[in-house]
Parts: C-alpha cells; structure tokens; sequence
C-alpha cells in the first residue's frame, strides 16, 4: 500500500469517526456534564431555615420549595414550578439524587448536539443565586459553572 493509499484510508476512517462516533461522544458527554451541574445546583441549593430568619415563617411552612423546583429539560427551557418540596440541609444528596435519576430518563432523549437547560422558576431564584441567602452567599449556578469548568480544564491537562 502506498503513501496516498494510508492517506486515503485515514481520510474515509476519520469520515466515519466523526460522522458515526462523535455525535454520539458528544450526546454522552453533554449527559455527563449535564447531570453533575444539576447535581452541584442542588447540592448548593439552600432549604429555608426559620432560624436564621428575621421573621417567623408562614404557618406550615416546610423548607425546600426553592431545591424543589430545578427543572432539567431536553430542548426548550421548563416552565412553571414543579411543586416539588425537596427539604434537608443544604449538601444533602438524597434529594440531588433522585433528581438527577428523574433528569437521566429525560436525557435518553437528547440528540447529538442537543441543548439541555437547567432551570428554576421561582421567582426569588435570581435573588439567591446573587447572594440573598447566608446559607449560599455565592450562589449555586456560577459555583456549579466553576467547579465544571475546572474539571474539564484538568480532564484536558490529562490529555496533554
């Protein structure tokens, strides 16, 4: 076999590659990143803690509302509220669990090159992820981003 016929032969191998396995390399690493970030926004998510309040809560009030309500979507953005209750501390990963197993039967669906959104439709979300709470000063989602980012940067520093 001659020069030209590896170089042919590599051309039509890398033509398949990326027309058959990476779309499909791609799909599952989306999946991945997808569920850690649900999984770390939750994580971060606090739960309401009458204690720490200036006020007393409504009467009945159970926590969790807030943690409760992220959406993990194939898409199009969620919309509403889940009304979902997910109390516990924040960090406790009961309630990011069985999410994330709810989330993963949704990402079945996801294409190659799809578009997952992680939302929550309450209308303090914007307030907490700014800081409003003292159980999570800085946020969830840019704490989640960053943490993601760093470990995609140290995934490729592996790769050399």
């Amino acid at each position: 076999m001659t020069n030209a016929d590896n170089a042919r032969q590599f051309s039509i191998d890398l033509s398949k590659l990326v027309a058959n396995e990476l779309p499909v390399a791609v799909a599952e690493v989306t999946r991945a990143i997808s569920l850690a970030a649900l999984r770390g926004v939750i994580l971060k998510t606090p739960v309401g803690n009458p204690d720490l309040w200036k006020s007393k809560p409504p009467k009945g009030y159970v926590g969790g509302q807030f943690r409760g309500a992220w959406q993990l979507s194939v898409g199009s953005p969620g919309a509403g509220i889940t009304g979902q209750k997910s109390p516990g501390r924040r960090g406790d990963s009961a309630a990011a669990e069985k999410a994330v197993s709810e989330a993963d039967a949704r990402l079945r669906t996801l294409e190659p090159y799809g578009v997952v959104y992680i939302v929550n439709g309450l209308p303090y979300a914007q307030r907490l992820e700014d800081g409003w709470s003292t159980q999570a000063p800085g946020g969830m989602v840019a704490l989640t981003v960053a943490e993601l980012n760093n470990t995609i940067v140290e995934y490729k520093a592996t790769l050399g």
